[in-house]
């Protein structure tokens, strides 16, 4: 039998958590948890636990023992002489209290919350907090690059701490001098430093102070083979560092990031990949042909065993969902014109003549998209490998060819028509829209070149434009009252805010729910003007589209059921996948 009482004798035997499973008993810490004495985890998080350990184990919570949970949660503000409000009017949100209250007494913390509510701020509190305490003598942020002058300013907006950040553009002897020799309260790093000869300076200076980390968009570093992982977990244990981990994704592709992402928390959590195998996947870490695990169990105990470390939000949560802007999603769905259904017709004939076995299916499934989006760009010349991949390619470049003078007239694209109108419509009004779409230069750009002929000056954000370009094209959206369009690569997904725009529309769907999420939530905030964010979408009868619609849908379901985060096994597309999703069913 498992234990849990709350840090108050009110709860005396009324939360149990009960397990016959000796395994778990022996293999999960249980005996540092069956004690006399009362064991201190998470409140808010409770809930959480035995719904989840419902669906495998008896377990039991009375109704008192519900009645004194709320009565004991923590939602007092939060209070730092360091932390400033960053703007007038500014209240903490219940939900944020109970996280930086609950979290307070933790050495490492763990944010799963949904974009746009506030865990940078939150973390940034509860740093100010530790730092304030004499817990800590120095804070690193860790983030993706396009992040770094956003924290930067939430610092210097928010806390009384001095900030710092190395140029990108300094030598790597300048940058040492500044490892070595500045004495900021805070430094905000690129992941990327840590596959660097950076790396050695840093765990220099750090060795001489007691670091808390910061480690924001976690999943970045997910991949415990990568050399960001790896450097990373050396340099937390060299110079004993404390962490505060925030992610909007914790379960990506599976549980086992979920294990990657707190190796680096608390190495000591989960124990040895070995232990980790043993525990929660079939077979002792069987894995399949592309070399990810078969399947998993006792993915309940998770919660568990992190449950003093963990907070969860998700927008799914009432009391979370009234602080948001409602999202209305709007579904367009459209029909090809007659001449394009033909074209796309005779490219499915001559895939299907291929056979399963010789079909090359990523190539069609990736041509369909393309006609959906930007028929056009099916005429751009290509070298043929001698491959079947060149080779098949070739016959769709002489159908497309053949029809050369449909696929340029954008008359016929009935998508495209629907999406410039709807985005005229909106600049019209004096508001913002962002657009997204996968595809780069087979889709955004055409696209904006479209939008431009409008006299609408689209903004891109893409891969190919450098982060100081990057900043400057955000300050732009935000404050200039006169560009309303902002094109994005999936480069803009995770980390922007865009709280000023009320409109998104993905021209192209990504695949997964969880991309389609981390896209709507650039302007889905907690700190949003609008009463109502507007999400647009495209549905192309008969073609690839529907095909991604049920996917994704299918993958919000599965999130859903899941119980504690997102949660996608779609990596590499395989054979069989882009078969499918090209609509091909032999």
């Amino acid at each position: 039998m498992l234990a849990y009482v709350m840090a108050s004798e009110r709860f005396q035997g009324q939360f149990q958590l009960w397990s016959d499973d000796p395994y778990f008993s022996s293999n999960c810490g249980c005996s540092d948890l069956i004690t006399d004495d009362f064991h201190v985890i998470n409140r808010d998080r409770i809930a959480l636990i035995c719904d989840t350990l419902s669906k495998s184990y008896d377990v039991r919570l009375t109704d008192e023992a519900i009645s004194l949970m709320r009565f004991v949660l923590d939602e007092h503000e939060p209070q730092s002489n360091l932390f400033r409000k960053p703007f007038d009017g500014f209240e903490w949100k219940r939900y944020q209290c109970r996280a930086i209250n609950v979290l307070e007494c933790q050495d490492n913390a763990f944010l799963q919350t949904a974009p746009g509510t506030g865990k940078s701020l939150m973390s940034l509190m509860m740093a100010c907090q530790r730092f304030e305490q004499g817990r800590c003598g120095k804070i690193v942020v860790f983030c993706p690059a396009a992040l770094i002058f956003d924290w930067v300013r939430e610092w210097e907006r928010s806390s009384e701490l001095t900030v710092a950040t190395p140029n990108r553009s300094w030598s790597a002897q300048k940058r040492k001098e500044f490892y070595l020799t500045d004495d900021s309260d805070v430094w905000v790093l690129n992941y990327e430093r840590m596959r660097t000869v950076d790396r050695e300076p840093i765990e220099r200076a750090l060795k001489r102070v007691k670091p808390l980390f910061i480690c924001d968009e976690i999943q970045a570093i997910k991949g415990r083979s990568s050399t960001k992982h790896k450097e990373l977990a050396k340099l937390s244990r060299h110079c004993k560092a404390t962490h505060i981990a925030l992610t909007a994704t914790p379960i990506v592709r599976g549980p086992e990031d979920f294990y990657n992402e707190f190796r680096i928390v608390d190495p000591g959590v989960f124990g040895t990949v070995k232990d980790f195998e043993k525990l929660f996947t079939y077979n002792n870490g069987e894995r399949d042909f592309w070399g990810n695990y078969v399947g998993y169990v006792n993915l309940a105990y998770m919660h568990v065993m992190t449950g003093a470390q963990v907070f969860s939000a998700s927008k799914t949560q009432p009391e979370i969902a009234c602080e948001f802007p409602k999202k209305q999603e709007i579904l367009i769905p459209y029909r090809l014109s007659a001449k394009h259904r033909e074209i796309y017709d005779e490219i499915m004939d001559y895939g299907y003549s291929l056979g399963r076995d010789g079909r090359q299916g990523a190539l069609f499934m990736l041509t369909f998209m393309r006609l959906c989006n930007m028929p056009q760009v099916l005429l751009r010349p290509h070298e043929y490998a001698d491959t079947d991949y060149g080779r098949q390619l070739k016959v769709i470049d002489g159908i497309c060819k053949k029809h050369e003078k449909a696929l340029l007239d954008d008359s016929l694209c009935v998508k495209m028509g629907i999406a410039l109108d709807k985005i005229q419509e909106i600049a019209d009004a004096g508001e913002k829209i962002l657009v997204f779409a996968q595809l780069t230069a087979n889709c955004l750009y055409p696209l904006g070149e479209r939008i431009a002929k409008m006299k609408l000056d689209p903004l891109f954000y893409t891969g190919d434009v450098s982060l100081e370009d990057k900043e400057t094209v955000k300050d732009l959206f935000k404050h200039d009252q006169d560009r309303h369009v902002l094109l994005m690569s999936d480069a803009g997904q995770v980390g922007l805010n865009f709280q000023e725009c009320q409109y998104l529309m993905h021209y192209q769907t990504p695949v997964t729910h969880a991309a389609y999420e981390q896209r709507t939530d650039r302007i889905s905030r907690v700190d949003s003007g609008f009463e109502s964010i507007t999400v647009f979408r495209f549905i192309g009868e008969d073609t690839v589209e529907e095909r991604v619609e049920e996917t994704m849908q299918g993958r919000r379901r599965l999130s859903a059921d899941m119980g504690f985060g997102e949660y996608e096994e779609l990596g590499t597309i395989s054979q069989d996948d882009a078969d499918w999703f090209a609509g091909f069913d032999d």
